[in-house]
């Protein structure tokens, strides 16, 4: 054997200390990913959010459309009447006025 007496930790830390900017680029790389699985978790929780809230804006529609539509309805009964009272000048018979026809 030679002379050589090298030791491990020393010649660890030199390749450590040499290479230190391609160690960086590495720790970044493993930032990144880190980063990458962050973002994309966080991204389907958003994307399910706005679903979900669309799924409500469109439920409240269709009730805001149905209720609409009812009102409509009651409206034009409530304006029939109206008008059958006032332009036509008829009203609803009594119970003694009533006749019942039956073939």
């Amino acid at each position: 054997m030679s002379g050589f007496s090298f030791s491990l930790h020393k010649v660890i830390l030199r390749d450590l200390v040499e290479h230190r900017f391609i160690i960086f680029l590495y720790g970044l790389i493993v930032l990144m990913m880190f980063m990458t699985i962050i973002i994309t978790a966080d991204t389907k929780v958003e994307i399910t959010q706005v679903e979900r809230i669309s799924r409500e804006a469109d439920e409240l529609n269709n009730e805001w459309l149905n209720l609409f539509l009812e009102e409509q309805t009651l409206l034009e009964h409530s304006r029939v009447m109206t008008e059958a009272e006032h332009k036509l000048h008829m009203i609803r018979p009594s119970l003694s006025n009533e006749k019942i026809v039956e073939e």
